[in-house]
């Protein structure tokens, strides 16, 4: 099976209405799906296990928010990327928040796990962001 059948299945599994969307930025093909309406919450995996790894979550939170759940480059069907060559700060924190950029995103709830919580904290700290 390839990741885009792995993906629609995953989205099958999970009901309700989700939405599959691509975003270039940086010359990064950036793949997120969207739930949900209300203010908007980003959900942000850990490295190398894409958006799919909030699957028992996105429901649930798409009742009172907006949510964004994002591949980041080299994971699920966005770019690939050499995360071991790579600078971390731009490849991960810039490309995400500029994603919130592009997509007007602000004010906006960000939830991370692993690498995804770095990034939080890493966007926070670059933008003088109260947290809490």
């Amino acid at each position: 099976m390839d990741a885009l059948s792995a993906q629609q299945n995953l989205i099958n599994h999970i009901g309700g209405k989700i939405d599959s969307h691509f975003l270039n930025i940086d010359g990064y093909s950036i793949h997120y799906v969207t739930a949900g309406k209300g203010d908007p919450l980003l959900l942000i995996h850990g490295i190398n296990i894409g958006w799919g790894q909030w699957y028992k979550n996105i429901l649930d939170l798409s009742t009172n928010f907006a949510v964004y759940a994002v591949d980041m480059p080299g994971a699920g069907l966005s770019s690939a990327v050499a995360i071991k060559s790579a600078d971390l700060e731009k490849l991960f924190v810039e490309i995400i928040e500029k994603f919130i950029s592009r997509l007007k995103l602000e004010p906006i709830y960000l939830i991370g796990h692993s690498l995804g919580g770095w990034v939080i904290l890493r966007i926070a700290l670059r933008n003088n962001v109260d947290i809490k």
